[in-house]
């Protein structure tokens, strides 16, 4: 969550087992608007898209999960 003040930028990132991290997001943006809406300041929320995870074709094979598992593959079973 990002709140942009007059002044200052304040981030806040909550660890993923902090309470804020179960909190839908369509569900905080309401409650904001009511809270801060009767002092007439804005809510907005925007969706950020990381674009750095990895597909699932550049996940590890089976073989190479088999591998570093130390667990004979599929392939070398058969």
């Amino acid at each position: 969550m990002v709140l942009h003040t007059g002044s200052e930028t304040v981030e806040c990132e909550p660890a993923k087992s902090a309470p804020l991290s179960r909190v839908d997001a369509q569900a905080l943006t309401g409650w904001l608007t009511e809270q801060l809406g009767q002092v007439q300041v804005a809510v907005e929320r925007q969706t950020e898209v990381k674009r750095d995870f990895l597909r699932p074709d550049e996940w590890w094979t089976p073989s190479h999960t088999a591998e570093r598992w130390r667990y004979p593959s599929a392939r070398s079973t058969a």
